[in-house]
């Protein structure tokens, strides 16, 4: 019983400094090979840094202080961070062999082995494959097919617009779209065009955590929701209207799920204490996850019902995502990585998608696509209104086209509208904190030597309010014809991320955000209220969202 004491004592005194020393140990990375970077905590590295900041301002702090190229420390893994144009242009596209990985999240599923993993974070020939069999689904040819579903969705926008205002103007309600105790504006109604999911996290009461069940979507959340399903599965769920189908309850519990405190707990954990990061993620991914009922109702809903279609010989005439992907097979001209699934143990039909693997990529293009797109459109909307002029200009622009000859083509060749959204997104990265690459073997570029593992993150926000970039007008302010005409180096403008990662749904996105924004400004003007935050606070995560939601009011034209 003595030494079993005398043990439990000694212990804690070798292992704690131990632990101490050899976290200083790899705090020592970045000095080791000549790279600056700034002071970090032996426990939390520079997260420490951000707890009272926005990362991207931190980042931007540091880019001045320290140069383009510096380290940061999430806990103990190095990070390095780059403005460096020519250097990023070698990681993104040039060296892409050598850097093909995305940078690691702590819990995330092990990519050689699982088959839940998505094209966004598989490597090498799992994400060549997955690569191959799903880029045609976003082709031009392929996105002109969905363009009659986009109107249908668009035209329920707007006819929900227009409810709004008419609600409005005549004294009543307008439900949870429009903020509550405003005033009610003669030509018009103010709106909540986007809410933030953080408004309404869990919170404890008595030690009994309490999930809110009160969410509401925005309008132009309802919008990039119902348009995934119908345009990706042919389903309408009700996301628009008044009443909703279980699954909308799903994908509104997925979302609320995931911005919860106890989902970020092992993720957090795993990455203080390396130590224990296969604990963490054994737990996370053996314990109920929050898109796990989504990926049900996908599985047994959508996927499994349009398969037993295509069994019976009546799936001719889906032209959506769904089908798709299951029609994809991969091209017979890349045996080497179908035979290296099969050596891997993923199956001799590894040519075409499984039921899963579908559901995965049908699961990751909602929970990015409907964060990415609703969001950029809330910060269009926001800084038109507050650039009254350039909202005059567009209105100009799109009313030069007929509502009946808007196609896929038409639109795409508003070029003013083009670069209004180019700049809203220059201004507002929205997933700048993924646009990383990671080491998968030791480099050196240019005298900078990047060891394997070593995640690149590009300094997305210092490179795009870089004066030398994008003056002589100042990079703070929304100015679209900063576009017009101007050569830009490959990696000055990083919303997508770029390379042959760049986002695989950047042309849906496209396509979505412009068609909406040629029907609703060729019928509405908005406009700031005493409810708009300027300047909006900001919230990073997997994307930089507005913390308060974004409140303007809408106006008919006259």
């Amino acid at each position: 019983m003595f030494w079993f004491l005398t043990t439990l004592l000694l212990l804690p005194t070798i292992i704690l400094p131990l632990f101490y020393w050899s976290r200083k140990k790899k705090l020592e990375f970045f000095a080791n090979l000549g790279i600056p970077s700034p002071a970090a905590n032996w426990l939390l590295g520079n997260l420490i840094d951000f707890k009272d900041t926005n990362v991207h301002l931190k980042l931007m702090e540091w880019d001045k202080k320290l140069g383009k190229i510096f380290g940061i420390y999430e806990a103990s893994v190095p990070v390095l961070v780059t403005s460096d144009l020519d250097l990023l242009q070698e990681v993104f596209v040039n060296q892409f062999h050598a850097f093909h990985g995305r940078k690691r999240f702590p819990v995330q599923p092990d990519v050689n082995d699982s088959k839940r993993c998505s094209i966004f974070i598989t490597v090498g020939n799992r994400w060549k494959r997955l690569r191959n069999i799903i880029s045609p689904t976003f082709s031009t040819a392929k996105l002109k097919k969905m363009w009659p579903a986009l109107k249908g969705c668009t035209s329920l926008f707007m006819s929900n617009v227009e409810r709004n205002v008419k609600r409005n103007n005549n004294g009543k309600d307008t439900k949870e779209d429009t903020i509550r105790n405003t005033p009610i504006f003669k030509d018009g109604c103010e709106v909540e065009v986007y809410r933030s999911f953080s408004i309404f996290r869990e919170k404890s009461v008595a030690n009994v955590t309490i999930i809110p069940l009160n969410f509401h979507f925005s309008l132009l959340q309802k919008f990039t929701i119902d348009t995934f399903f119908k345009l990706a599965m042919s389903a309408d769920v009700g996301a628009q209207g008044d009443k909703e189908l279980p699954v909308l309850e799903a994908c509104r519990d997925t979302f609320r799920r995931t911005s919860a405190k106890h989902m970020s707990f092992l993720p957090k954990l795993a990455l203080i204490v390396p130590e224990v990061k296969g604990i963490c993620r054994f737990i996370f991914h053996n314990s109920k996850r929050p898109n796990e009922d989504l990926m049900k109702a996908f599985n047994s809903n959508i996927v499994e019902q349009r398969r037993k279609l295509i069994a019976k010989g009546e799936s001719n005439h889906f032209t959506d995502m769904v089908q798709l992907l299951i029609d994809a097979e991969q091209p017979l001209n890349d045996k080497d990585l179908l035979l290296e699934d099969e050596k891997k143990g993923f199956g001799k039909s590894s040519k075409v998608l499984s039921s899963m693997e579908v559901v995965n990529q049908l699961v990751l293009f909602l929970l990015a696509g409907y964060e990415t797109s609703s969001t950029t459109m809330a910060y269009a909307f926001y800084l038109l209104a507050l650039n009254p002029k350039v909202q005059a200009k567009l209105q100009e622009e799109v009313d030069k086209l007929d509502e009946e000859e808007a196609n896929f083509d038409t639109v795409q060749e508003i070029q003013y509208l083009d670069w209004v959204i180019k700049e809203t997104l220059r201004l507002y990265p929205i997933a700048s904190m993924v646009t990383a690459r990671r080491a998968m073997k030791d480099v050196e570029i240019n005298n900078v030597k990047i060891p394997e593992g070593t995640s690149v993150l590009a300094n997305v926000w210092s490179i795009h309010y870089n004066p030398d970039i994008w003056g002589p007008t100042d990079p703070k302010e929304f100015y679209p014809n900063r576009f017009n005409g101007k050569e830009l180096h490959p990696m000055a403008w990083l919303p997508f991320g770029a390379g042959p990662r760049i986002c695989i749904g950047m042309k849906f996105a496209m396509m979505e955000m412009k068609f909406l924004l040629f029907q609703f400004f060729r019928a509405y003007t908005i406009s700031t209220t005493e409810n708009t935050e300027n300047p909006l606070t900001l919230s990073d995560g997997a994307t930089t969202t507005p913390t308060n939601g974004v409140h303007l009011k809408i106006s008919v034209r006259h």
